[in-house]
């Protein structure tokens, strides 16, 4: 069991229960295996051998956001999301796994499944489907609906601008299969500014599968992505802060020369807002009295992507901006996590917007896909109107 190799840094857990005060599935269940510590407890007595991995002990794993929260305030400094997944991949290596999880990873990790699927999507979005089934009020429905609505166009005419910064696009999953809307006004944003974007043929970032246990999959894709960079770019950039925060990761997993490449790639992995900041971007849309906050997801905490999001949004004309309460606090989706515990996540998303709403903001800005779902899912909960966007897309609406 590769488990057994973690077995110092479980010990050290204290037991101080910090952990249950920032672990959103805590705040919800209030039960010992939601947090690390319980589950450490447990993985503890399967190193000792006192009991085996089981199907509960699955279940109990799962119950999991991959925030990193309890991680971040954790006194030992544990990393308990590394622990989690090493635990889920011994138990997939026993046969013991989520279907769902696992199907769900499988499908984002093959472009194959992801092309069927992005055609299914284009012709629900052209028959209006969604649209059809939006009179029987079902919020799962509006949901979709609010999800696959593409409100950025593509950029038809680029500008003749003189580019002197080379940066390769990571558009991910969601941009490539399901809403284009993000990569579109990716594209607007940096259209007349001296940034060269470089398409290339990238397959998932792989946290689905990481998540899910799959190491050997996540590994191989990591692999791939790695080799589809072309020689010569200044930055690799995201709008999506999970797939970033994936390829920052990559290193801790590969080896010889690709675990090489994944160290000097770090240094190159820049989200959007970062190269908007270094350029040092002014927004020119001007909007009407807009009260405005943001929800910074998990991986953005305690990084300088919070603080150059809040920056740009602070630049937007005739906006009110307001920090909301809880503002890096999960939204509930992870990825995956919304579709193998559906009321598990509602009820974390519902909490999540009682904050944004207590902001009195109109207009609730993000800058990850999953976060958007997370988000809108809070607020249907809430039956809410506030508006849901990327801040990308909000630059250039």
């Amino acid at each position: 069991m590769k488990i057994n190799e973690y077995k110092e840094e479980i010990y050290k857990c204290s037991g101080c229960g910090l952990c249950q005060s920032v672990c959103p599935v805590y705040k919800i269940l209030q039960t010992e295996c939601a947090v690390s510590r319980g589950k450490f407890k447990l993985l503890n007595s399967i190193i000792n051998q006192d009991i085996k991995f089981s199907k509960r002990t699955l279940e109990i794993m799962d119950l999991c956001l991959h925030c990193g929260a309890c991680s971040e305030f954790c006194p030992s400094d544990i990393d308990a999301q590394k622990i989690i997944e090493t635990a889920q991949a011994d138990m997939l290596e026993l046969g013991i796994f989520d279907f769902r999880k696992l199907f769900f990873a499988q499908v984002f990790g093959n472009k194959f499944y992801l092309t069927v699927i992005k055609f299914f999507v284009i012709l629900v979005r052209n028959l209006k489907i969604l649209e059809i089934l939006s009179i029987f009020k079902f919020k799962r429905i509006e949901l979709l609906k609010s999800f696959l609505k593409i409100n950025i166009k593509p950029l038809k005419k680029f500008a003749n601008v003189k580019k002197e910064i080379k940066v390769v696009y990571f558009a991910g999953c969601f941009n490539n299969y399901l809403n284009p809307s993000c990569s579109n006004a990716v594209f607007k944003v940096f259209d007349k500014t001296n940034v060269e974007i470089i398409t290339s043929s990238f397959n998932c970032c792989g946290l689905p599968l990481k998540s899910a246990g799959d190491m050997e999959t996540f590994v191989k894709i990591a692999r791939t992505n790695i080799d589809s960079l072309p020689q010569v770019f200044d930055y690799l950039i995201f709008d999506c802060q999970s797939c970033k925060n994936t390829f920052l990761e990559y290193s801790k997993y590969l080896e010889g020369d690709y675990k090489i490449k994944a160290l000097e790639l770090k240094n190159k992995c820049k989200s959007i807002y970062e190269i908007l900041d270094i350029i040092n971007y002014e927004p020119r849309k001007k909007w009407k009295n807009s009260v405005v906050t943001c929800h910074y997801p998990c991986h953005t905490r305690f990084t300088e992507d919070k603080k150059i999001m809040r920056k740009i949004i602070n630049k937007i004309s005739n906006i009110t901006f307001v920090e909301a309460k809880n503002a890096d606090a999960c939204c509930g989706a992870a990825g995956s996590f919304l579709c193998t515990h559906p009321v598990l996540s509602r009820k974390i998303s519902k909490n999540k917007a009682k904050d944004i709403i207590a902001s009195n903001a109109q207009i609730v800005l993000t800058s990850c896909p999953s976060c958007y779902l997370g988000l809108k899912q809070g607020l249907l909960e809430q039956n809410s109107n506030i508006k849901v966007l990327q801040l990308i897309e909000f630059l250039v609406l």
